[in-house]
């Protein structure tokens, strides 16, 4: 064959090779695009009848396009699940080379897609309960560690595509079942460039713009490229972000009820010597509406952050400021409780890290996770915040409100202070903190105030904790504090004073009445890391306490005076065996548990008031001590410190003072005690079982108390005592009665059981009272003669006129007992005694 005609034939292979290429292009390419949208589009749209009015294709440029597809909607006849205008893409040749698709330009017009997700006969799905979302999040950690498996195999496909353009589009999601109808429309979309193919050259500079309107709030987003990196700048104005989450496909852990967020972020991308991707922009959250079940709820109306600079790849947020205004919290002790101890069993364990971090502190928690972060401001503005404490067994609920909290330089850095303040209402009375705060070691300085905080509103609390019902009482505080971490243990400081006014409260486990004018503390120090407590002075004003008797035999453990001697008995032998005990026993390491010390400069009382209701009498008989005033100075748990003391006070219409030093390690008491015009018959009550009682007397005492505790209590007083103006009756005679009687040397050994000694008894006109009342004095001389002879009468009557006088009286064993006597009235006058005080 000649050259001529070869090349004649190759010409016409290659023409009817072109031939029918442009007849497949022309022809077969857009047979088979009408083909497969009829074949694969309605089923994945849940639709029918896809139809394509034309396609065409250019198979020398490779240009495709589409006009008027559209898809029936199978749910909603004579609508279009999806329908699109006009769509044409640009291939390159490169394709074929790179094995991706690559293309020159994409253009797509009037893109209609609505979308209607409502299951056949599907009813409301139920709101979110509280297991279920406890479930959501135990089942977080699993679900974050498996996209974290699988987002570390994942890999973008590999694509380029070149000037590719959206508009006038819209996509509308309806789902009747969750109550949600979102519709996306005015979409716009201009991209020069998006490629994950790798390239040789240096990106082409471009101007990337997307706008849209989500439910008619207008969302846009521009940006820009470089040669290094890009730009991309993303405004919102306001979106319903609840229903959005609402539509999605994921089970959170709460449920939002309501939020609406707006955003104005820049993300710069720089893709020269290393990613880095940097956001810096403010974000806005509006309408907050979040809730777990019924247990725990949380609203506010705004949240306002300025992102500062946060560079994702290097692990470093710097926020410039973060606002939250009218946070309103409710929720349930358990069910924060429950929470809580979740998240303890959830939490990781942390490696260690260089530095004096907490190893509890965020800032070490952030170290760990290698991330640098620093917040230039926080503010939270009118919040509160409510807690039903359900644990009590009448549940009650705790309220803080007003709260305003304002801080700065909130930083991990190493030493670097923060500081903050604090105020809230609580109580019907407010809290106000400030001072400064090293977050990396969870230290702080701050100042304390507490103003007229309404205990009566605490009582649930105070009755659970502390067995008290509070019905009035204000607590105010204004007090330094330093607190630290030393290790995994809080240390504090605390310096300051402390108020309480207007207190009536009563002490359940010991039903006592407690009422107070004014208490004040002033507090020197305490410091609980190394256990020691420095007070000031402490005052009170017009303290009252009511107690009753039985439940002071309860304290004691006895069981009235009737058992007082074998009481003692089982005491003692209880006592001895414990000090036996106690020496077999080895002491316990004072290191593995050291007692707190602590000192009290001055104690004042004024016009304080104790009473007794004795209910083991009927009737219930009550003693009161009134007019208290006591000074006690220079208190110590320091072994065997002793503290000057003075007290006076009102009892029985008289007045008792006491002078003297007292320590309480041991506790031992030396005084100067006075009495003076102590009216007798206020104690009748307590003589009644003696079928005695008195009708007047007036006592004072002089003398001196000693009182030391050990082993067995050692008690003593010495001193003077005299009784005026004396008459008691029995059985409705008068068996004792004087006009003054005074005891010398007086020797009260000890009270249980009850050893006294007097050494001189003198009475003054003994018996005149009944002498008086008696018409004949004869008939009574006879009556203490037993009819002895009548020729002493007047022997006798001269003696009863006389003054009487005891020697070395002593009562012991539950009666009295005399020496000698210059007078024979002295046995008249020791069974009238016994009569009156004797067992």
């Amino acid at each position: 064959m000649s050259v001529s005609k070869a090349a004649v034939v190759s010409v016409s292979a290659v023409a009817v090779l072109a031939a029918l290429y442009a007849a497949a292009g022309y022809i077969a390419v857009p047979s088979a695009v009408k083909w497969a949208v009829g074949k694969y589009l309605p089923g994945p749209l849940e639709g029918k009848n896809a139809t394509v009015e034309s396609v065409s294709f250019n198979p020398w440029t490779l240009a495709l396009e589409l006009n008027n597809l559209k898809v029936e909607s199978a749910k909603h006849p004579g609508t279009n699940v999806l329908s699109l205008a006009y769509a044409k893409a640009d291939a390159s040749i490169s394709s074929l080379f790179k094995m991706a698709p690559v293309l020159d330009a994409l253009t797509v017009k009037s893109l209609i897609v609505d979308y209607d997700q409502t299951p056949a006969g599907a009813k409301p799905k139920k709101t979110v309960t509280e297991s279920s979302l406890a479930q959501g999040a135990a089942g977080a950690a699993k679900v974050a560690k498996s996209e974290s498996k699988s987002s570390s195999s994942f890999s973008l496909p590999a694509m380029s595509l070149s000037d590719v353009r959206l508009s006038d589009s819209s996509v509308r999601f309806r789902d009747s079942s969750q109550g949600i109808d979102m519709q996306a429309t005015d979409i716009n979309f201009e991209l020069p460039l998006i490629s994950t193919l790798s390239s040789a050259t240096d990106l082409p500079e471009m101007t990337p713009k997307l706008s849209l309107k989500l439910d008619g709030n207008p969302i846009t987003a521009t940006g820009k490229t470089t040669k290094t990196g890009a730009t991309i700048t993303i405004n919102v104005p306001e979106l319903d972000a609840a229903k959005i989450l609402k539509a999605l496909p994921v089970k959170l852990p709460v449920s939002v009820r309501s939020l609406r967020l707006g955003a104005n972020v820049t993300a710069d991308y720089v893709m020269k010597g290393g990613n880095s991707v940097t956001l810096s922009g403010k974000v806005h959250a509006g309408s907050i509406d979040v809730a777990q079940g019924s247990s725990l709820t949380f609203a506010a109306n705004a949240l306002d952050v300025d992102l500062g600079k946060i560079d994702v790849f290097g692990q470093k947020a710097h926020v410039a400021a973060v606002t939250l205004v009218s946070p309103q919290a409710k929720g349930r002790l358990k069910r924060l409780m429950s929470l809580a101890s979740a998240d303890e069993g959830t939490k990781p364990q942390t490696r260690k890290t260089a530095g004096s971090l907490s190893p509890i502190s965020p800032a070490y928690a952030a170290q760990s996770a290698g991330w640098d972060w620093s917040v230039g401001s926080v503010k939270v503005t009118s919040g509160n915040v409510s807690v039903t404490d359900d644990t009590l067994k009448s549940p009650a609920t705790l309220t803080l409100s007003n709260i305003n909290v304002s801080a700065s330089n909130l930083t991990q850095a190493a030493g670097a202070k923060s500081p903050f303040s604090m105020s809230m209402g609580l109580a019907k009375g407010t809290v106000k903190v400030s001072g400064e705060a090293q977050l990396a070691t969870l230290g702080a300085a701050a100042r304390v105030a507490i103003d007229s905080v309404d205990l009566a509103s605490l009582t649930p609390w105070i009755r659970h904790y502390a067995q008290t019902s509070v019905t009035s009482g204000l607590l105010s505080t204004n007090a330094s504090v330093t607190a630290g971490m030393a290790g995994q243990t809080p240390a504090v400081k605390l310096s300051g004073s402390m108020g309480l006014t207007n207190l009536s409260a009563s002490y359940l486990a010991i039903p006592t009445a407690i009422r107070l004018g004014s208490l004040g503390v002033n507090i020197k120090e305490i410091d609980t890391s190394k256990q020691t407590a420095a007070v000031s002075s402490v005052a009170l004003q017009s303290p009252s306490v009511t107690i009753a008797r039985s439940v002071l035999d309860k304290l004691s453990g006895g069981n009235g005076s009737s058992n007082s001697k074998s009481a003692d008995k089982t005491q003692g032998n209880a006592s001895a065996k414990s000090a036996a005990s106690s020496q077999q026993k080895p002491a316990k390491s004072t290191a593995a548990k050291a007692d707190w010390t602590w000192s009290v400069g001055s104690i004042d009382l004024k016009d304080g008031t104790a009473t007794l209701r004795d209910d083991t009498l009927k009737p219930v008989a009550a003693l009161a001590v009134s007019q208290i005033n006591a000074k006690v100075q220079n208190l110590s748990s320091q072994k065997g410190s002793v503290s000057p003391y003075s007290v006076s006070a009102t009892v029985a219409k008289g007045t008792f003072a006491s002078e003297g030093k007292l320590s309480l390690d041991p506790m031992s008491i030396t005084a100067t005690n006075k009495m003076n015009g102590v009216q007798l018959p206020t104690f009748n009550p307590w003589l009644a079982a003696s079928g005695a009682s008195l009708t007047k007397g007036a006592a004072s005492l002089n003398g001196n108390l000693t009182f030391k505790q050990a082993a067995k209590t050692a008690v003593s007083w010495k001193g003077s005592m005299q009784i005026s103006d004396f008459n008691a009756k029995k059985g409705g005679a008068t068996v004792l009665s004087w006009d003054k009687a005074t005891a010398s040397n007086i020797n009260l050994q000890s009270i249980e059981p009850m050893n006294l000694s007097i050494e001189l008894l003198e009475i003054d006109q003994p018996m005149q009272k009944m002498l008086k009342q008696e018409k004949r004095v004869g008939s009574l001389i006879n009556l203490l003669t037993k009819g002895r002879h009548a020729a002493k009468i007047e022997q006798v009557e001269t003696k009863l006129r006389k003054d009487v006088k005891l020697r070395n009286l002593v009562y012991k064993d539950g009666k009295f007992s005399a020496g000698r006597s210059d007078n024979s009235l002295s046995s008249v006058l020791l069974k009238g005694l016994n009569s009156v005080f004797g067992k």
